[in-house]
C-alpha cells in the first residue's frame, strides 16, 4: 500500500500557478481531493531544491513557498 501512495502523490498532486494565486491539490485516495489557495500578495519567498544529477536530467525537486 506504501508504493500505490507514493505513486498516487507522485502522479496526481499538482499546483495551478496563477498570477493571483497558488493552487495546490493534493490527492488524498482514489475519489479523495484537497485543494489549498495561496494569495500571491502573500508569497515572501520562493525556493527551489534539486539535489544530484538524476533530479536536475528528471527535472525532478522541491518547491518551498513561504508566506505568511
Amino acid at each position: 500500500m506504501s508504493i500505490l501512495k507514493k505513486y498516487i502523490d507522485y502522479i496526481l498532486d499538482f499546483v495551478v500557478v496563477t498570477p493571483d494565486a497558488l493552487i495546490y491539490y493534493n490527492q488524498e485516495g482514489i475519489l479523495s481531493r484537497k485543494g489549498r489557495t495561496v494569495d500571491t500578495e502573500k508569497i515572501k519567498t520562493i525556493t527551489v531544491s534539486k539535489n544530484g544529477l538524476l533530479r536536475s536530467i528528471f527535472n525532478f525537486g522541491n518547491i518551498v513557498v513561504l508566506s505568511e
